[in-house]
């Protein structure tokens, strides 16, 4: 059974559906969305033939998205397909959910779940025939790219541990159900994270005060934060982009004085102990962590 569906979300917060026949915008074809463009990078010398693999640099993705645009039944409250200023309105709205400047995304939901990438116009969209507001239809031949994010994300994957009793145990978890016992220092055990994509990917973690200070360990690589939160402040870390900001996007940096964060990625299937220390925490204290996974289709 095929359960397929996709779905543009315009920057601008509308949301079409792109295979329901009942659709005002129905897509015709999707060209080119497969992996990122690449550079391939070798060595050679005269000391011995042939020459040697030394990386791939990826690029972005690119690719055609043809729509039509115009009912093929009446819509809601028309008594047949719009025409005219009617199919005119329609069309705008459409066109304004592309932009060159802000992405939308494209969601790709099938059995192996859902997928979306993140997309700008590459070339300007031209304007329909002048007939086509008479026939109520248009067909788009759209190109889009993905520049700062050239994979095809997954569902975000989370863990949330909060601070208890610490002669207690304690439920963590994207489902509150993950058993973790802090120690009287308010070190979790055991605790861990999956990457289930097919390429690397980066974590994004945040804690929540009362604290004195927090370490966060992802496979043996630790990132110390060597200053307080107060009761329900926040700092926030991206591994990927290296930045360290308050919740309300304040660089903390400066506060970080001679620490030394290791970032790192987690591959493609790899379960990473997270060794995690909230020093002096108090009721109200966690910490939460974020991975998105990466494919290199989309499904």
């Amino acid at each position: 059974m095929d359960t397929m569906t996709i779905v543009w979300e315009g920057h601008d917060g509308s949301s079409w559906s792109l295979l329901d026949p009942f659709s005002p915008v129905r897509l015709a074809s999707l060209e080119g969305f497969g992996m990122p463009t690449f550079t391939t990078q070798f060595s050679a010398t005269g000391a011995r033939d042939g020459r040697r693999y030394e990386g791939t640099i990826w690029g972005h993705s690119a690719a055609v998205m043809t729509v039509f645009v115009g009912d093929d039944y009446p819509a809601p409250g028309f008594r047949s397909q719009r025409r005219g200023d009617d199919w005119r309105a329609l069309d705008a709205q459409f066109r304004k959910s592309l932009s060159p400047e802000f992405e939308g995304r494209l969601v790709v939901t099938t059995g192996a779940g859902r997928r979306m990438m993140r997309l700008r116009l590459e070339r300007p969209v031209e304007m329909p025939a002048r007939n086509s507001a008479e026939v109520g239809q248009a067909i788009y031949a759209l190109s889009m790219t993905a520049d700062d994010h050239p994979w095809w994300e997954g569902d975000v994957v989370t863990e949330v541990y909060e601070w208890d009793d610490p002669s207690e145990p304690f439920y963590g978890g994207p489902t509150g159900e993950d058993l973790f016992y802090i120690s009287g220092a308010g070190q979790t055990n055991d605790a861990t994270i999956t990457n289930p994509g097919e390429r690397a990917a980066w974590t994004r973690w945040w804690a929540r005060g009362p604290v004195s200070s927090v370490t966060v360990g992802v496979g043996g690589l630790f990132v110390p934060l060597p200053f307080a939160l107060g009761d329900g402040d926040e700092v926030h870390v991206d591994s990927e982009l290296q930045t360290i900001t308050s919740g309300l996007g304040e660089n903390l940096w400066p506060k970080m004085g001679f620490a030394d964060p290791t970032f790192a990625p987690i591959r493609s299937g790899e379960k990473i102990p997270i060794n995690l220390v909230l020093n002096d925490p108090a009721a109200g204290a966690a910490v939460g962590f974020e991975l998105t996974p990466l494919y290199e289709a989309p499904w």
